[in-house]
């Protein structure tokens, strides 16, 4: 960064410093000031702040190579519009200025950086947002599985029922046969194997109804409870540009 404005202005201050009674707050002494805040705000890589201080005292003292001080900090800015248009306004306002060659020389790359950022600001307004849309997995309706072991629970029951059913018209049986042997008379030994043999089966058949039927009202219950209770689950996924959210919802 060259300080030839700064020069300029001590010296002007300088000038004016000599004449007798000048007033304390003549631009010329401002102008300085804020160049030397704009100066050092420069070294500290603060260009934006530079660049406020810099344009403070242009308007103030109006010197051309305040310009050229401005372009440099934009040009650190990477704000390539700016650089050249102060650097060629520098080479306008001081076309015989010491800066003058270095001036056209940035300018010009200055001028083919902020092309190639207008180049890219188009392309990327081009590029239109992909739009993913979420992803739905929707399940088999719930419990399912209940329903499957209610039909299972309730067709074993059947069957205990119609093995009970069997025995119970066996027993039948057996008492029809030790009814007729006893029509006229009998003795308890001659009858006593069919006796038992009845018995036997009426107690299985009391036995086979009791589990029959458990089975038989429990896998009802199951398959009517499940049946009530049945919905779907759905299950959705989102993309977010962290990673994607995930959702639930179940319907009954």
């Amino acid at each position: 960064m060259r300080r030839s404005a700064l020069v300029v202005l001590l010296a002007l201050a300088r000038s004016a410093a000599a004449q007798p009674e000048a007033p304390a707050s003549d631009p010329k002494d401002q102008a300085e000031s804020l160049y030397k805040e704009g100066a050092k705000q420069y070294d500290l890589r603060e260009y934006a702040t530079a660049i406020d201080d810099f344009k403070r005292a242009y308007a103030l003292f109006p010197e051309a190579t305040i310009l050229f001080d401005i372009a440099q900090a934009y040009r650190m800015l990477h704000d390539c519009d700016n650089a050249t248009a102060f650097y060629r306004n520098y080479v306008c306002d001081k076309p015989d200025g010491e800066d003058r060659d270095e001036a056209l020389k940035r300018a010009q790359e200055m001028d083919a950086c902020a092309a190639d950022q207008r180049q890219q600001r188009e392309a990327a307004a081009r590029v239109q947002p992909v739009i993913v849309a979420p992803v739905v997995v929707e399940n088999q309706p719930r419990h399912r599985g209940l329903k499957i072991a209610g039909i299972v629970t309730a067709a074993v029951g059947a069957a205990i029922a119609g093995t009970a059913v069997y025995f119970s018209v066996d027993a039948a049986d057996k008492a029809h046969d030790l009814e007729q042997a006893c029509m006229l008379s009998c003795m308890a030994g001659d009858v006593s194997s069919i006796d038992q043999a009845g018995q036997t089966s009426q107690d299985r058949a009391v036995a086979l109804y009791i589990i029959g039927g458990s089975a038989l009202a429990i896998g009802t219950g199951l398959f009517v409870w499940a049946t009530l209770h049945a919905g779907s689950e759905t299950v959705r996924v989102a993309p977010t540009p962290g990673g994607a959210t995930l959702s639930t919802s179940f319907q009954f």
